[in-house]
């Protein structure tokens, strides 16, 4: 898909349709080109504004300028700032269409090796091994990334949200900080408080 529109400045013209969506204002990048010398960038605000709209951008630059200059509207996304799929909206199909979800960056000229099978990459963390090599490593329960392995889990009554989270319906096991809640519910619900 085009992720780049270049546009010729005639002198009159101030706003530009480009043909690719973007998940974020500052995710549309514009650069003044000449015939000769660096394209020079212009400034998110100042020198153009941005509207996001479903299936494409529009840009408004603050200066028509002439003929001998372009515009060059780019749109580059961060892959590494993907943390939450459902946020994107409708970059998630292009995305997901072109793999790019499914791809771990490695320097230029460099290539990795396989990830690990899921059954094997499920409650571990993504590390390399000696070569460089992708491996799943074992976590000890007794630590902090076991800790948020578990509060992210939703699979499970006892984990995630479960962990601690309280529900007055539920009965919890002696001992427990729910049981000690629920138990002092009880008491000041038979006190008439």
């Amino acid at each position: 898909m085009q992720t780049t529109a270049t546009f010729a400045c005639d002198g009159r013209s101030a706003s530009f349709s480009c043909p690719f969506p973007a998940a974020a204002k500052t995710d549309v990048r514009c650069y003044l080109v000449a015939k000769t010398g660096a394209p020079r960038a212009l400034v998110l605000n100042q020198d153009y504004t941005v509207e996001l709209l479903e299936s494409s951008v529009h840009v408004s630059t603050s200066t028509v300028w002439s003929g001998g200059l372009a515009l060059r509207v780019e749109r580059r996304t961060q892959l590494t700032d993907l943390g939450d799929v459902r946020q994107l909206g409708y970059l998630v199909q292009e995305l997901l269409s072109d793999q790019q979800l499914r791809v771990i960056a490695a320097g230029e000229g460099e290539q990795l090796g396989p990830l690990p099978d899921r059954s094997r990459r499920a409650q571990r963390l993504l590390g390399f091994d000696a070569q460089g090599d992708p491996i799943a490593l074992g976590i000890d329960k007794d630590s902090a990334a076991w800790l948020q392995l578990m509060l992210a889990d939703t699979v499970y009554d006892n984990t995630g949200a479960g962990m601690v989270s309280f529900d007055e319906r539920r009965d919890y096991l002696p001992g427990t900080l729910g049981h000690a809640v629920l138990a002092l519910m009880r008491r000041v619900d038979f006190l008439g408080g």
